[in-house]
């Protein structure tokens, strides 16, 4: 923040008169008002006067909301000549009209544009955010803007302009069903009846549409014509367990499937059905069969129930020969066998991660619902679409998952399906929880945090903040502060919030093995070259390193190095990655500037409380580091206003990050405050009185030679203080901590 001057005469038009006036405020700014009764009435009247803005600023309102506690939150963005100054916003935060607090961003009078912005531009009309759904018509789409309403049950989508109804879903409805996942068993999940008489993985209550996407045509980047061409996951049953992933016919016996004389091999095919006989999947026809023989159906979502068959069949020119049947009387995870009098072998059944993610996606916007009060990532409760296993494996990387919006600005989530050997499937609860995040963050009210820099590593921490607090939420005892523990085949995680600079993996024999197992290979001397030269480089490959876990400090990577992971977001988050853990759980150590800490935890509940606070009401585009911690400061004061220990709390954890800020060192930090007293502390006497001036706010005690009580108050910082004396000789003034011995000067 650069302040130009103080000003201690000003009077605003409808206010109080304020202690200190800024006469011109440009770029970052944060301004406590605690004391001073300011009128939220007078606000415009604040940016224009007090802070000395170019009168060709103007300001709009985007956001304007009063919280659970009683808190109003507006927020200004400024236009400059009518045109948007992209990430400068003003937040003004107050209480019964009276302002708390301000902070943000602003273009100010020095600062220079390149360009000269001609009279004539004006502010852009706003546009309409409408809603666009997709209408089938003689067999192509067309997109309408639309209102949504509900009427018993119904969704109904009422034309914009004419109002005519365009569509009305009405047959679906939510069931509570049961599905295995890979990584958590067995869970409760809400699923949908009534597509095709079938149960499919879409939550409308929630709004969360889980489809397989490996089907599809399109690039992922055509959001709205990708989930077109996706495949909703259908069940018979509200029960989803595995999916079939492979069929071994090991031998035949008999000739049941004709004359060995004149056809010696079977021509083999399989369908399975469901439980209701409904055919699921029909495989290729493997001429002359020899054994064994291997169908895979890996690339193929065949979603079996209990009493599911598998049907064998020869092919013949007059009628196929039937080869019998095998009932499947289990569905979870495993190979099994079977043998009967026509044929013997095996099949295999693998835990399907859509059921992960469909349940996993619940669990996050429960979180948000119940705990943060949180409606969706856009606070809307806009649909949510997730695509498994899509196309191009989200830009050929299987060992990725990400979140983004689609042309109509719908959230959509993408998991890759690992390649076996550095990642699986990347549908842990905490890595999706920590993608959906980074849409929360994107509509945060404020813009978001922009993803370079500090801003950048902040928006990574807050995703693995709320990541690890959703997992917390949706796990209990089993959950940890690693990121990523379940999807690592290579390594024991992604991260480690608990030991930031631990989260380089221990050592290269596990990602050996794993190509081992995957390649079938017995030692790693039969490893290709390649795979060697991968295994030496897959930190690199996969993005692991150490994280720091002090404010600039050892693994810190510079922010100006934008080559590096855009100035080192993913790094340079472990620092409040850190600072949330000692938060949440507590701590001892010592950082890297020799700074001793000693912390007692306040629970992962209020932590996350004050992250998520922080995040949606205090920080602006471009935050920095400082920025975090005086915004978690206000946040947490809105929270635990009467619980000083909480306040202190937080600042401490800070501290032990590495980051100081002169203002709470004043008050938070007893020997930050001894020292600046001790340096700058004025006593002196002059004609009976006792004259005392500190730069600091303290208590003031004054007692005689004899240890009589004389005098005792709490000074402010900066204000000079003068008592009368004059019938004492000498005097013991304690100032803080800071005890002087003063003889009283009389006339």
């Amino acid at each position: 923040m650069k302040i130009n001057k103080y000003i201690f005469t000003f009077l605003l038009l409808g206010l109080t008169c304020l202690n200190c006036i800024a006469e011109g405020v440009s770029g970052h700014f944060s301004i406590d008002f605690t004391n001073k009764n300011v009128k939220f009435s007078s606000t415009y009247n604040f940016l224009y006067e007090w802070l000395d803005i170019d009168r060709n600023t103007t300001f709009e309102i985007t956001r304007d909301e009063i919280d659970e506690l009683n808190i109003r939150h507006t927020t200004y963005q400024q236009y400059y000549n009518g045109l948007k100054v992209d990430g400068n916003i003003v937040l003004v935060h107050s209480k019964n009209n009276i302002i708390k607090s301000v902070n943000g961003v602003i273009m100010g009078k020095e600062d220079s544009i390149e360009n000269d912005i001609p009279s004539s531009i004006l502010k852009s009309a706003k546009h309409n955010n409408l809603k666009i759904i997709p209408i089938s018509k003689n067999g192509t789409t067309i997109y309408k803007k639309a209102i949504e309403i509900e009427e018993n049950n119904k969704r109904i989508f009422i034309d914009e302009s004419t109002n005519d109804t365009l569509k009305i879903l009405s047959q679906i409805y939510n069931v509570e069903g049961k599905g295995y996942t890979m990584y958590n068993g067995w869970q409760d999940i809400s699923c949908t009846y009534g597509e095709n008489n079938n149960y499919t993985l879409i939550d409308y209550d929630r709004s969360i549409y889980t489809l397989y996407a490996g089907n599809t045509t399109q690039m992922i980047e055509e959001a709205t014509q990708f989930r077109d061409n996706c495949e909703h996951y259908q069940s018979p049953s509200s029960t989803f367990s595995g999916i079939l992933t492979s069929i071994t016919i090991t031998k035949v016996s008999g000739n049941w499937w004709g004359n060995s004389l004149i056809d010696s091999d079977p021509d083999l095919y399989i369908k399975v059905k469901d439980s209701k006989g409904k055919l699921l999947y029909k495989t290729v026809v493997k001429e002359d069969t020899k054994f064994p023989v291997t169908w895979d159906l890996e690339n193929h979502i065949i979603h079996i129930d209990e009493l599911s068959t598998i049907e064998i069949y020869d092919e013949d020119y007059d009628s196929d020969d039937e080869g019998g049947s095998i009932s499947l009387t289990k569905t979870e995870p495993g190979t099994y066998y079977w043998s009967n009098s026509k044929t013997s072998g095996y099949f295999t059944i693998k835990a399907n991660p859509a059921v992960d993610a469909h349940w996993g996606m619940q669990k996050v916007l429960d979180f948000y619902s119940i705990k943060l009060n949180r409606n969706g990532y856009n606070n809307k409760g806009t649909r949510i679409f997730q695509f498994i296993n899509p196309v191009g494996q989200c830009g050929e990387n299987y060992n990725n998952a990400y979140a983004t919006l689609d042309p109509n600005g719908i959230g959509y989530m993408v998991y890759g399906m690992g390649d076996g050997i550095q990642m699986n499937p990347v549908v842990s609860l905490d890595v999706m929880a920590h993608e959906f995040t980074h849409m929360v963050t994107n509509f945060n009210g404020n813009g978001g945090l922009n993803y370079v820099g500090e801003s950048g590593a902040l928006n990574e921490s807050f995703s693995d903040i709320l990541g690890t607090a959703v997992e917390f939420y949706g796990l209990g005892s089993k959950a940890n502060w690693q990121i990523g523990e379940d999807v690592m085949v290579t390594y024991s995680d992604l991260r480690k919030m608990n030991a930031p600079k631990k989260s380089k993996a221990e050592s290269k024999e596990k990602s050996i093995q794993a190509f081992l197992n995957v390649l079938g290979l017995d030692n790693a001397s039969e490893l290709p070259t390649e795979i060697i030269e991968l295994i030496n480089n897959i930190d690199e490959n996969i993005g692991l390193s150490p994280q720091p876990d002090t404010y600039q400090g050892e693994y810190w990577i510079d922010t100006e190095d934008l080559e590096n992971d855009h100035g080192g977001v993913h790094s340079n988050s472990g620092v409040q990655n850190y600072w949330f853990y000692l938060l949440a759980e507590g701590g001892i150590g010592t950082n890297d500037n020799n700074e001793s800490y000693n912390i007692k935890g306040i629970g992962i509940e209020n932590a996350t409380k004050i992250a998520y606070r922080n995040l949606t009401f205090y920080l602006t585009p471009d935050a920095t580091f400082e920025d975090a911690v005086d915004g978690s400061m206000k946040a947490a004061k809105d929270l635990y206003e009467d619980s000083p220990s909480i306040l202190k709390t937080v600042y401490e954890c800070w501290r032990a990050v590495g980051l100081h800020l002169d203002k709470y060192d004043k008050i938070y930090n007893s020997n930050a405050i001894d020292d600046a007293i001790n340096d700058e502390l004025e006593i002196y006497s002059h004609e009976g009185f006792l004259y005392i001036k500190s730069s600091c706010s303290a208590p003031l005690i004054i007692v005689s030679t004899s240890g009589t009580l004389l005098y005792h108050t709490k000074i402010s910082p900066d204000q000079e203080t003068h008592i009368n004396m004059s019938k004492e000789n000498i005097v013991i003034v304690k100032v803080g901590d800071i005890t002087r011995k003063v003889l009283i000067q009389k006339s």
